[in-house]
Protein backbone atom coordinates (compact mmCIF):
# COMPACT_ATOMS: atom_id res chain seq x y z
CA UNK A 1 0.00 0.00 0.00
CA UNK A 2 1.03 3.45 -0.97
CA UNK A 3 1.51 5.53 2.36
CA UNK A 4 3.15 8.24 1.20
CA UNK A 5 1.67 11.90 1.69
CA UNK A 6 0.38 13.75 -0.97
CA UNK A 7 2.31 16.79 -1.43
CA UNK A 8 1.73 20.15 0.04
CA UNK A 9 -0.34 22.17 -2.54
CA UNK A 10 0.97 25.96 -2.87
CA UNK A 11 -1.11 28.54 -1.36
CA UNK A 12 -1.90 29.96 -5.06
CA UNK A 13 -2.66 26.52 -5.96
CA UNK A 14 -5.31 26.17 -3.46
CA UNK A 15 -6.92 29.54 -3.54
CA UNK A 16 -7.27 28.98 -7.36
CA UNK A 17 -9.03 25.68 -7.46
CA UNK A 18 -11.07 26.53 -4.27
CA UNK A 19 -12.58 29.60 -6.42
CA UNK A 20 -12.77 27.35 -9.42
CA UNK A 21 -14.83 24.96 -7.62
CA UNK A 22 -17.13 27.53 -6.16
CA UNK A 23 -18.08 29.28 -9.01
CA UNK A 24 -19.05 26.07 -10.51
CA UNK A 25 -21.50 24.92 -7.54
CA UNK A 26 -22.72 28.14 -7.83
CA UNK A 27 -23.67 27.58 -11.94
CA UNK A 28 -24.77 24.43 -11.19
CA UNK A 29 -27.38 25.82 -8.65
CA UNK A 30 -28.35 28.88 -11.18
CA UNK A 31 -29.26 25.81 -14.08
CA UNK A 32 -30.98 23.77 -11.54
CA UNK A 33 -33.17 26.25 -9.94
CA UNK A 34 -33.96 27.65 -13.81
CA UNK A 35 -34.59 24.46 -15.15
CA UNK A 36 -37.00 23.01 -12.42
CA UNK A 37 -40.74 23.44 -14.29
CA UNK A 38 -43.56 24.98 -12.52
CA UNK A 39 -46.78 24.61 -13.30
CA UNK A 40 -48.04 26.98 -15.72
CA UNK A 41 -50.74 27.96 -18.89
CA UNK A 42 -50.99 26.19 -21.92
CA UNK A 43 -47.93 24.05 -20.47
CA UNK A 44 -45.50 26.81 -20.25
CA UNK A 45 -42.64 25.97 -18.10
CA UNK A 46 -41.34 28.69 -16.02
CA UNK A 47 -38.60 29.67 -14.32
CA UNK A 48 -39.31 28.77 -10.38
CA UNK A 49 -39.07 32.38 -8.10
CA UNK A 50 -35.54 32.83 -6.87
CA UNK A 51 -36.02 32.59 -2.76
CA UNK A 52 -34.22 35.60 -0.67
CA UNK A 53 -31.33 34.69 1.44
CA UNK A 54 -27.68 34.15 0.99
CA UNK A 55 -26.64 32.07 -2.15
CA UNK A 56 -25.59 29.05 -1.92
CA UNK A 57 -21.59 28.55 -1.28
CA UNK A 58 -20.96 25.24 0.44
CA UNK A 59 -22.66 21.83 0.92
CA UNK A 60 -25.84 21.48 0.34
CA UNK A 61 -27.37 18.86 2.98
CA UNK A 62 -31.13 17.20 3.72
CA UNK A 63 -32.32 18.24 7.03
CA UNK A 64 -36.01 17.07 8.07
CA UNK A 65 -37.08 17.01 4.50
CA UNK A 66 -35.58 20.84 3.94
CA UNK A 67 -32.44 21.55 1.95
CA UNK A 68 -29.69 23.59 4.06
CA UNK A 69 -26.69 25.11 3.14
CA UNK A 70 -23.84 23.83 5.66
CA UNK A 71 -21.41 26.70 5.16
CA UNK A 72 -24.39 29.14 6.11
CA UNK A 73 -25.14 27.01 9.31
CA UNK A 74 -26.31 23.62 10.81
CA UNK A 75 -28.95 25.45 12.52
CA UNK A 76 -30.54 22.65 14.53
CA UNK A 77 -28.98 19.65 13.27
CA UNK A 78 -26.48 18.01 15.27
CA UNK A 79 -24.84 15.30 12.92
CA UNK A 80 -24.03 15.33 9.30
CA UNK A 81 -22.98 12.48 7.15
CA UNK A 82 -20.70 13.72 3.82
CA UNK A 83 -21.14 10.72 1.46
CA UNK A 84 -20.43 11.79 -2.06
CA UNK A 85 -19.74 8.71 -3.61
CA UNK A 86 -23.29 7.47 -2.56
CA UNK A 87 -24.69 11.12 -3.66
CA UNK A 88 -25.30 10.74 0.23
CA UNK A 89 -25.31 14.92 2.62
CA UNK A 90 -27.67 14.60 5.12
CA UNK A 91 -28.27 15.50 9.10
CA UNK A 92 -30.21 14.76 12.05
CA UNK A 93 -30.40 15.85 15.53
CA UNK A 94 -28.87 13.22 16.97
CA UNK A 95 -25.99 11.38 16.12
CA UNK A 96 -28.28 7.83 16.85
CA UNK A 97 -30.62 8.95 14.11
CA UNK A 98 -27.49 9.32 11.63
CA UNK A 99 -26.49 5.82 12.79
CA UNK A 100 -29.97 4.43 12.43
CA UNK A 101 -30.10 5.96 8.65
CA UNK A 102 -26.60 4.22 7.99
CA UNK A 103 -27.78 0.87 9.14
CA UNK A 104 -30.88 1.53 6.80
CA UNK A 105 -28.23 2.32 3.79
CA UNK A 106 -25.58 -0.45 4.10
CA UNK A 107 -22.09 -0.14 4.17
CA UNK A 108 -20.88 3.04 1.92
CA UNK A 109 -17.30 1.04 0.67
CA UNK A 110 -19.65 -2.41 -0.41
CA UNK A 111 -21.45 -3.27 -3.50
CA UNK A 112 -22.90 -6.08 -4.69
CA UNK A 113 -22.04 -7.35 -8.05
CA UNK A 114 -23.54 -10.31 -9.37
CA UNK A 115 -24.16 -11.41 -6.44
CA UNK A 116 -21.10 -11.04 -4.81
CA UNK A 117 -19.84 -7.81 -2.06
CA UNK A 118 -16.99 -6.02 -3.33
CA UNK A 119 -15.24 -3.13 -1.25
CA UNK A 120 -14.93 0.83 -3.82
CA UNK A 121 -11.76 2.33 -3.72
CA UNK A 122 -13.26 5.59 -3.33
CA UNK A 123 -14.99 5.16 0.17
CA UNK A 124 -14.07 3.83 3.55
CA UNK A 125 -15.50 1.07 5.36
CA UNK A 126 -16.20 2.99 8.59
CA UNK A 127 -16.22 6.95 8.59
CA UNK A 128 -13.68 9.53 10.16
CA UNK A 129 -16.00 11.52 12.61
CA UNK A 130 -14.97 14.57 14.14
CA UNK A 131 -16.77 16.40 16.93
CA UNK A 132 -16.86 20.42 18.12
CA UNK A 133 -16.99 19.02 21.39
CA UNK A 134 -14.18 17.38 23.53
CA UNK A 135 -15.28 13.87 24.72
CA UNK A 136 -16.54 13.47 21.71
CA UNK A 137 -19.03 15.44 22.36
CA UNK A 138 -21.86 18.62 20.50
CA UNK A 139 -22.07 18.28 16.79
CA UNK A 140 -20.42 15.86 14.72
CA UNK A 141 -19.38 14.94 10.96
CA UNK A 142 -18.82 11.79 9.46
CA UNK A 143 -16.86 11.58 6.06
CA UNK A 144 -16.06 8.98 3.71
CA UNK A 145 -14.41 10.39 0.34
CA UNK A 146 -11.20 9.27 -0.29
CA UNK A 147 -8.23 10.68 -2.08
CA UNK A 148 -9.46 14.02 -1.98
CA UNK A 149 -8.85 17.17 0.16
CA UNK A 150 -12.51 18.07 2.18
CA UNK A 151 -12.85 21.62 2.65
CA UNK A 152 -14.33 21.60 5.98
CA UNK A 153 -15.85 25.53 5.08
CA UNK A 154 -18.20 24.11 2.89
CA UNK A 155 -19.84 21.96 5.12
CA UNK A 156 -19.67 24.63 8.24
CA UNK A 157 -16.71 22.62 9.95
CA UNK A 158 -13.71 24.42 9.86
CA UNK A 159 -11.79 25.22 12.67
CA UNK A 160 -14.37 23.34 15.01
CA UNK A 161 -12.77 20.06 15.57
CA UNK A 162 -12.09 19.10 19.48
CA UNK A 163 -12.22 15.65 19.33
CA UNK A 164 -12.54 12.90 16.56
CA UNK A 165 -12.31 9.02 15.78
CA UNK A 166 -10.14 7.73 12.61
CA UNK A 167 -12.37 5.29 10.32
CA UNK A 168 -10.95 2.03 8.52
CA UNK A 169 -8.77 4.86 6.37
CA UNK A 170 -6.07 6.77 7.71
CA UNK A 171 -6.53 10.44 7.60
CA UNK A 172 -4.78 13.72 7.32
CA UNK A 173 -5.49 17.24 8.89
CA UNK A 174 -4.82 20.34 7.39
CA UNK A 175 -4.26 23.93 8.86
CA UNK A 176 -5.77 25.51 5.98
CA UNK A 177 -8.04 24.33 2.73
CA UNK A 178 -6.76 22.11 0.33
CA UNK A 179 -4.34 20.73 2.42
CA UNK A 180 -2.14 23.88 3.22
CA UNK A 181 -0.52 25.10 5.90
CA UNK A 182 0.60 22.89 8.84
CA UNK A 183 -0.55 19.07 9.50
CA UNK A 184 -1.34 17.18 12.44
CA UNK A 185 0.60 14.70 13.43
CA UNK A 186 0.15 11.74 10.87
CA UNK A 187 1.15 9.02 13.76
CA UNK A 188 -2.15 10.45 15.47
CA UNK A 189 -4.34 10.08 12.38
CA UNK A 190 -3.79 6.65 11.49
CA UNK A 191 -6.97 4.02 11.13
CA UNK A 192 -8.84 3.25 13.63
CA UNK A 193 -7.05 5.84 16.23
CA UNK A 194 -9.57 7.83 18.33
CA UNK A 195 -8.92 10.56 20.69
CA UNK A 196 -10.98 12.97 23.36
CA UNK A 197 -9.23 16.26 22.46
CA UNK A 198 -6.75 17.58 20.32
CA UNK A 199 -3.44 17.98 20.62
CA UNK A 200 -2.26 21.15 22.16
CA UNK A 201 -2.33 24.15 19.74
CA UNK A 202 -4.77 22.51 17.10
CA UNK A 203 -7.94 22.92 19.02
CA UNK A 204 -10.75 24.46 16.60
CA UNK A 205 -8.50 24.41 14.02
CA UNK A 206 -8.49 21.77 11.17
CA UNK A 207 -9.82 23.47 7.70
CA UNK A 208 -9.35 20.44 5.29
CA UNK A 209 -9.17 16.33 6.02
CA UNK A 210 -7.82 13.79 3.57
CA UNK A 211 -8.55 10.29 3.84
CA UNK A 212 -6.23 8.07 2.49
Amino acid sequence: MNTTPPPKPKIEEVTTTMFRQRIVRLVTVAITAWIAPTAGPAGVAHAEEPVDGPHPTGQIALFEGALIDLAQGWGDARACAIWNDRNIAECFRTEAELEARLAALGNPAQRVVDGLTTTTGSACTSPTRLYDGAGYGGRVLYLWDRHTWIDLRDLGFANRASSYEIGACSAYFADYPGGGGDWYPTSLTSAYRRSSSMRSGWNNRVSSVYLR
